[in-house]
């Protein structure tokens, strides 16, 4: 019987790593965190109210690239639509630094990899280590 399970066990995770499941390439960076859609809000307000757990993580999720000027200087994030009980409907997300890639259309759905960190002032921000457009699943 132990044997049978274990056999089992065994082909569920072949199964579940070949069967459309993302299996990252060898030189892919491997995150210590993945934010996964259905758990984005809960998350990310747990990355705000608890940012020692998090600083020096990498941190993967999906979201709608946005950019914004402030002072002739450009700042760009990557943020997800949340829900809200009692007011309308708000954008949740990190502002990222691009390093010297070159900036997504606004409201292109984006994949970004980075370490997360605090600025001069204390707000929360995403150091890019790979970004790429990636495929909606609504």
């Amino acid at each position: 019987m132990k044997k049978t399970f274990l056999m089992l066990l065994l082909i569920l995770t072949l199964v579940a790593c070949v069967n459309g499941e993302y299996v990252p390439a060898e030189d892919a960076i491997q995150p210590d965190l993945v934010i996964a859609d259905m758990f984005f809000a809960q998350q990310m307000h747990d990355i705000f109210l608890n940012p020692g757990q998090y600083l020096g993580q990498v941190i993967r999720y999906e979201g709608v690239f946005l950019s914004a000027e402030w002072n002739d200087e450009m700042f760009f994030a990557v943020a997800q639509n949340v829900p809200s009980c009692c007011s309308p409907d708000g954008m949740l997300g990190l502002e990222i630094l691009l390093e010297d890639r070159e900036p997504f259309e606004d409201d292109a759905w984006v994949e970004v990899t980075g370490v997360l960190e605090e600025d001069d002032n204390g707000f929360l921000l995403l150091r890019t280590m790979d970004i790429r457009e990636a495929v909606r699943r609504d």
